[in-house]
């Protein structure tokens, strides 16, 4: 994809109409309804990280993870979503004991973002409640080259 598509693609990510996406999280209430547009924005910017990255994103956020579930459940939109904007239709795997994902999506998540948007804001870890991102023990999650397998205990994006 050349920059000019990615640039296109990109302007498409951040006005494509998710009205059914908030509606359903309103709906289910398993966020706070104040935090979804702070939410549905850092949702398009994740997308937009796997836009510019090479590998696989891991996301990092159990409350922004609850957009991209609001929006997979409207399977038509979601998938003609990805085919207008990768070209394929881009996976959702989630981590579970039987099949642990690598923290290297995390990582990369948190190095294209810092390229494209700068630091990562709070949205993304305030929710953490020792069940997704958060490190254990000593190791500091705010570190991009974190090794600690366990900080990334959310979902990545497959192939």
């Amino acid at each position: 994809m050349t920059e000019a598509e990615r640039g296109r693609a990109q302007k498409a990510i951040m006005r494509y109409p998710l009205p059914f996406v908030v509606y359903r999280l309103e709906k289910e209430g398993n966020v706070p309804k104040e935090e979804i547009p702070g939410l549905v924005l850092e949702f398009r910017r994740f997308i937009i990280c796997i836009l510019h990255s090479d590998s696989p994103v891991g996301m990092i956020s159990p409350v922004i993870d609850e957009v991209w579930h609001a929006f997979i459940l409207h399977t038509r939109e979601y998938a003609e979503f990805c085919q207008s904007i990768f070209g394929r239709f881009v996976h959702h795997a989630p981590n579970w004991p039987e099949q642990p994902l690598s923290g290297a999506g995390g990582s990369q998540f948190r190095n294209v973002y810092g390229r494209l948007f700068g630091q990562l804001p709070e949205i993304w870890t305030n929710h953490l409640d020792g069940q997704g991102g958060e490190c254990s023990g000593t190791t500091n999650c705010q570190d991009p080259d974190c090794g600690d397998e366990s900080c990334w205990t959310g979902c990545t994006v497959a192939d």
